[in-house]
């Protein structure tokens, strides 16, 4: 019995999730939600809203590192996602999603 309460702590506690957001020169805006975490027991998804705008994607949580994944928008448009970890907690960082017909954005979650 004991040995399944390990488990299931061990399955809980590596699963996290963390609010994303844009980051202007105005500070952040729109948001978003990430969940799995890196370096966790399952896949994790992404998505970002702003302007009526949802991009999302899926990331493999075994990776503990820079991530990098596709995502997909609701208004047809694609791109990439990069995001690196901070060093200390990993369920926080910073990054970029580069749509593929327009400029770059940078994002941070926590």
């Amino acid at each position: 019995m004991k040995k399944f309460m390990l488990i299931g702590l061990l399955i809980a506690s590596g699963c996290s999730t963390s609010k994303v957001t844009y980051v202007g020169p105005d500070g952040p805006y729109g948001s978003g939600i990430m969940t799995g975490g890196f370096a966790s027991m399952s896949n994790g998804r992404f998505s970002i809203a702003d302007a009526g705008i949802t991009c999302s994607g899926n990331y493999s949580s075994w990776e503990d590192g820079p991530l990098k994944f596709p995502v997909w928008c609701s208004d047809g448009t694609s791109g990439t996602v990069t995001l690196s970890p901070s060093p200390d907690i990993k369920s926080t960082g910073v990054g970029t999603i580069q749509i593929y017909d327009g400029e770059p954005r940078q994002i941070a979650f926590k």
